[in-house]
């Protein structure tokens, strides 16, 4: 299945004031890399259209966030992707979302 896999530092500024990183910053993570995998799997510029994740576990600035993303259908116009964010290899955030795909600009 075409995909990609990715890796991100954390830092303390990247946590709430309860010292769990924020879910917003792991959101963010999941859909720059949801949009790398379309690019990387298709060949054309990636844009998301709709995203929904899960969270399952707090995580921490202790250790770097990593995430796989599959994508297992696209067309001409769409990819549908998923994926799991994980850091030492407990299951933080589920994701999933929908990527328009369209030519790069000549």
């Amino acid at each position: 299945m075409d995909g990609a896999s990715l890796i991100q530092p954390t830092l303390p500024r990247m946590c709430n004031s309860s010292g769990a990183l924020h879910g917003g910053y792991m959101m963010s993570f999941a859909d720059s890399a949801v949009t790398r995998a379309a690019g990387l799997t298709t060949g054309m510029a990636p844009s998301t259209v709709a995203f929904a994740a899960e969270f399952l576990s707090a995580g921490n600035a202790t250790a770097p966030i990593t995430t796989r993303v599959e994508v297992p259908r696209h067309g001409k116009s769409l990819a549908f992707v998923r994926g799991l964010l994980e850091q030492d290899g407990r299951k933080l955030l589920s994701y999933s979302a929908t990527i328009k795909l369209r030519h790069h600009p000549s």
